[in-house]
Formats: C-alpha cells, sequence, structure tokens
C-alpha cells in the first residue's frame, strides 16, 4: 500500500526467487515426463514379458559364461527346478545335457548362428525331440556379448514324419491305396 524503492540488494533476492521458482516449474515438468516413460517402458517391459512367458517354444538369453540372462518358463519341461536368470545352463538341464549342447553354445560364441536338433526326455521321463537354434548377439563392439536360445518342440511332429514314411512303405509292398492300407494299419 506504500511506494517503495527497490534497492540493489532486493532486486538481486527477487531474481534468484524467479530462478528458483522457474527452474522448479521446468523441472517438475521433467519429472512428469520422465515418470510418463518410465510408465511407458514398464508397460513395454510387461509385454515383452507376456509374450515371452506365452510362446510356445523355449526361450533364454544365456551369457559367455553358460548362466542364463533371461529364460522362459518353457523351460521347466528340462528341470525340476524353476529356471531362473542367473542360474547356469548345467543346474538348469543336466550336466549330461549340457556336455551334448556345450559344443554348440562355444561355436555361437565364436559368432556363428548354429541350428540343431536334441532327442532327450522332459522331467516326466517322456522322449521329446527339439530343433534348437543359437543366435548370436553382438554389442556395439561386435563382439559377442550374450546369445540367443530358441528351441521348439517337433516331437509330434517327427512321430508323425514316421509313421508316414511306415506307411508309404508299407504301401509299396501293397495292393490297394495308401489311404486303405493306412486304414488297415490303424485297425490293426
Amino acid at each position: 500500500t506504500k511506494p517503495r524503492h527497490d534497492t540493489h540488494e532486493l532486486i538481486d533476492v527477487l531474481q534468484e526467487l524467479a530462478a528458483a521458482a522457474s527452474h522448479e516449474l521446468v523441472s517438475g515438468r521433467a519429472r512428469d515426463i520422465m515418470k510418463e516413460s518410465l510408465m511407458g517402458l514398464d508397460e513395454e517391459r510387461a509385454l515383452h514379458r507376456l509374450v515371452i512367458e506365452n510362446m510356445p517354444a523355449t526361450l533364454a538369453v544365456i551369457n559367455p559364461d553358460f548362466t542364463y540372462k533371461l529364460v522362459n518358463e518353457a523351460f521347466s519341461a528340462f528341470s525340476d527346478t524353476p529356471p531362473k536368470a542367473g542360474m547356469s545352463v548345467a543346474s538348469v538341464i543336466g550336466e549330461d545335457r549340457f556336455a551334448i549342447i556345450k559344443p554348440y553354445l562355444e561355436r555361437a560364441l565364436a559368432g556363428e548362428t548354429v541350428h540343431f536338433e536334441a532327442a532327450s526326455t522332459d522331467t516326466h521321463n517322456k522322449p521329446i525331440v527339439y530343433e534348437v537354434r543359437y543366435q548370436p548377439n553382438f554389442d556395439g563392439d561386435g563382439e559377442v556379448d550374450s546369445i540367443t536360445a530358441l528351441g521348439t518342440d517337433v516331437t509330434r511332429r517327427r512321430h508323425l514324419e514316421t509313421t508316414i514314411a511306415a506307411l508309404a512303405e508299407m504301401n509299396l509292398g501293397a495292393q490297394g491305396s495308401l489311404a486303405d492300407t493306412s486304414r488297415e494299419a490303424l485297425a490293426g
């Protein structure tokens, strides 16, 4: 209500106060943007995890020291111990199986994409056949920093191929069509 004269000291304090208020406004907006980004990242991670866990295949990322960086739940078919990141491959699939796949892992660590088929048994001792692909993952310097392992259960397909081959072989020496021979074989 009274006119005042601004002093140099008062102007300095007001400028500092204005700068602090401006900083708070900017940092508050930056916090809001960061919070939105993190929420988006969390949603994206949740979606990736959902896809990884529900895919009809085994998927893992394996470190050069043969430990899992990431492993999906489908690997439970190979182990009584639920697989987790940080566990060794050998502890999840067993030393015998690991000895079989180790040369393939080493080739992938050398930078080669590796495909192979592995026959084994699941935790219920049922025979299984997997097509496996090891894909090396390279860092910014072109060095392999991990391997993506993708396994697809082809047990049923291999069984059907064997059955069809046997039926075709039976048909070679038989009178009649493959369909008739198939019906007779299935009836038997």
